[in-house]
């Protein structure tokens, strides 16, 4: 008998119905007598298909006889196709299906007696980037939280509720296309002292209440919102260097290189900036103020 090998062939589907095994001569390439019949073996199904998407179906066909047969594989159960293919003597093939999945459920195969299921569904909507700022407010204050909410479907659109937990409860509907993406916003009033932790499916960050103390002296002559964007730029700017110092040049305020420290990195880096804009305020006005 000869040696047994096994091919694998391309993807494809094709009409046809029964299963017929001839043998071929080798001189004509005619049919001659059936033979024995081929077997099949290891149904191949993926275990969750996303809607929209292809399904994949494979399963190996072997020729027992010493001679080229063809055959006609049949796939059944919640699909009907099938395709033919000549296996060589002693011989596997890999016969592949690809059918379309258009609604969710529980899907069985059939072919030849072996049977498997898998289910079709949705892919879950995937949340990322929770970000508050800023990261410290005075109570009463108002906080600025997004979270981006991406659909992986290709096909199906879909509705998600966004919900905020933790120091914070709310939530906003949105419709998503497929394959879309979404920052999701929403401004909070901060109404708790020191840090607490707001939650969105999974992802976490921290905001910091602080109480106003108000000055012991009160507002200088001279004080408007001019003033208060000098103070306001002059920190940033410290907090820019601070952070350029800490990341070894990849980035300033808001930079990638920003996210990526600790959050209780940006907290130590920003109170070191609000003393350094402090300083810089007395230094330049000749009285401290306390923002």
């Amino acid at each position: 008998m000869a040696e047994k090998k096994k091919i694998i062939l391309p993807l494809a589907a094709a009409a046809g119905v029964g299963m017929i095994v001839w043998g071929l001569t080798k001189a004509t390439g005619e049919p001659s007598e059936p033979g024995l019949p081929v077997t099949y073996s290891n149904l191949v199904v993926p275990d969750m298909v996303p809607v929209g998407s292809i399904a994949r179906i494979a399963v190996d066909v072997t020729n027992p006889n010493d001679y080229q047969v063809k055959v006609t594989v049949i796939l059944e159960g919640s699909f009907s196709k099938s395709r033919d293919v000549t296996i060589e003597a002693n011989s596997t093939v890999v016969v592949a299906f690809g059918v379309q999945i258009e609604e969710a459920g529980t899907y069985t195969v059939i072919i030849d007696g072996l049977s498997a299921t898998f289910k079709a569904g949705l892919m879950e909507v995937e949340l990322s980037n929770l970000v508050a700022s800023p990261e410290i407010v005075t109570i009463g204050q108002d906080v600025r939280i997004s979270v981006n909410v991406g659909n992986p479907n290709w096909e199906t659109s879909v509705t998600y509720l966004v919900q905020l937990t933790g120091v914070i409860q709310a939530e906003q509907e949105i419709t998503l296309l497929p394959h879309e993406t979404k920052t999701v916003r929403f401004t909070e009033t901060v109404d708790w002292l020191a840090w607490g932790t707001i939650y969105c499916d999974g992802l976490s960050v921290r905001v910091k209440g602080e109480e106003y103390v108000e000055p012991d002296e009160p507002m200088p002559p001279g004080w408007d919102d001019e003033l208060a964007k000098e103070i306001n730029d002059k920190y940033k700017e410290f907090l820019d260097q601070l952070v350029m110092a800490a990341t070894d040049g990849a980035g300033g305020y808001m930079s990638d290189a920003w996210w990526d420290l600790t959050m209780q990195e940006r907290h130590d880096l920003t109170v070191e900036a609000e003393d350094m804009a402090r300083q810089w305020f007395y230094d330049t006005y000749g009285y401290w103020w306390p923002f």
